[in-house]
């Protein structure tokens, strides 16, 4: 049995509603929406169509999951994750420690180098790291980076297995992802877009959420891999559906991280003490972000958990999928990003995204 994964409870960004909560120690990830087994299968097995890529899914988990109900030990995988951030380095060390094989890529040599001495195997391009994975992990910045890790002689398409899995983790526009999609079928690749939820501490803990988009009856296929860097899984539709809610989430969280912010000024220019009204605030509304707002509003986070930039990122790509959608009118979204803008032109877009709200003076702190 796979050891479980750590709880963790620490407020961050990236947290989902309820994601702040590791829910205690598990066995391995949640399914919300992915299909119940079929009778006679592997409880992780779950249904599958008629399709090539699907009876290839099938032969895979059959292969790499025999103890599902048995309890035995699932055979490891052969996994590449190509990009090293926060979460692509969180992502491998947690595989490498559940015991898969994994070759990395990174643009930076140096990251590459540090999970080389943990049991990685360095790859020189994302081609060929690519070339030796049943499941790739694209962990990218944007839609730019992303394309530059998939495309080309030495991109991810260009090495990958036909019958290997290929899952962008990336936060990236939903008319990226349409395409990628696209490409990934011509070639018979099974894909999924899986953003990630819960940030730095649960990447580097193994517990966060996966926002899957794709064919569910292949997920339970995954689970071997999943079980080790995450602790539930949150299925949203076909592909492209995991990056439609990613979208649709880190525009929520961004109007009520600037919402409490605009509530602090509000307080403090009408005479209140911030400290008690933050307090109260953690009662109603409450909440993760709530929380994680008045933690930074006292103690401005080093190193940062999310970059105003990044944040930039996600709030363009959520307006022009808005608009895309015929949703003229989303007045919200749009002061968030006005205000993430505002930070990104007075050079503070490396700073963490709470750089949007007031700071604690010290004699608050």
């Amino acid at each position: 049995m796979l050891p479980a994964p750590v709880p963790c409870r620490c407020p961050h960004p990236e947290y989902g509603p309820g994601a702040g909560d590791g829910g205690g120690p598990s066995e391995g990830p949640s399914w919300a929406g992915v299909p119940p087994a079929e009778e006679g299968r592997s409880e992780y097995e779950g249904s599958h169509s008629s399709s090539q890529q699907s009876q290839q899914s099938q032969q895979w988990s059959e292969a790499r999951w025999r103890g599902g109900t048995t309890g035995e030990e699932p055979e490891m995988a052969n996994v590449a994750v190509v990009g090293l951030g926060i979460m692509g380095r969180g992502m491998a060390e947690n595989l490498l420690k559940h015991g898969h094989t994994v070759t990395v890529w990174n643009r930076g040599a140096e990251r590459a180098r540090e999970l080389a001495e943990s049991g990685a195997v360095v790859a020189g391009s994302p081609a060929e790291a690519a070339a030796r994975a049943e499941v790739v992990f694209e962990v990218t910045a944007d839609d730019a980076s992303s394309r530059q890790v998939w495309q080309g002689p030495d991109g991810i398409l260009a090495g990958a297995r036909e019958d290997a899995v290929l899952i962008a983790s990336a936060t990236l526009s939903v008319a990226w992802v349409r395409e990628l999609a696209a490409l990934c079928e011509r070639r018979g690749s099974a894909f999924f877009d899986i953003p990630l939820t819960g940030g730095a501490a649960a990447a580097k803990a193994g517990t966060l959420v996966l926002l899957a988009g794709g064919d569910a009856g292949r997920l339970p296929a995954l689970r071997p891999v999943f079980d080790a860097v995450a602790r539930e899984v949150k299925h949203f539709g076909p592909a492209g559906a995991g990056t439609r809610f990613k979208l649709v989430l880190n525009a929520l969280q961004a109007v009520h991280l600037a919402g409490f912010g605009e509530a602090l000024r509000l307080a403090q220019a009408v005479g209140l003490d911030p400290r008690q009204v933050g307090t109260a605030l953690l009662d109603r509304p409450g909440g993760v972000v709530t929380q994680l707002a008045w933690d930074n509003y006292l103690n401005p986070p080093e190193p940062v958990n999310f970059s105003a930039e990044w944040a930039h990122k996600d709030l363009a790509y959520a307006a022009r999928m808005a608009q895309d959608a015929g949703e003229v009118r989303h007045p919200l979204l749009d002061g968030a990003l006005s205000l993430f803008a505002d930070a990104l032109a007075e050079g503070r877009g490396k700073e963490d995204w709470s750089t949007v709200n007031p700071a604690a003076p010290e004699a608050a702190r």
